[in-house]
């Protein structure tokens, strides 16, 4: 897991779809945590894989805004 991270860290153009895709899954985690009003026990479980998928979506951030960075200062 850690070396995937490491990987979406890293600078490239493709790193909005886990960004976006990480962020829609941490919505939508902690929306179904909240609206559906589940036991404590599967509002911990939907909390801590909703604060997964953020992870992998900031992390993919920082790699899209460095290929960004790069790009609009004509290092790639």
């Amino acid at each position: 897991m850690i070396e995937y991270l490491r990987m979406l860290v890293t600078a490239d153009e493709s790193r909005w779809q886990p960004m976006l895709a990480g962020l829609a899954l941490f919505g939508a985690g902690i929306f179904a945590a909240v609206h559906y009003q589940v036991a404590d026990l599967v509002a911990a479980l939907l909390t801590g894989l909703s604060l997964a998928a953020w992870t992998v979506g900031a992390c993919a951030m920082v790699g899209y805004v460095r290929w960004y960075w790069a790009a609009e200062k004509g290092g790639k």
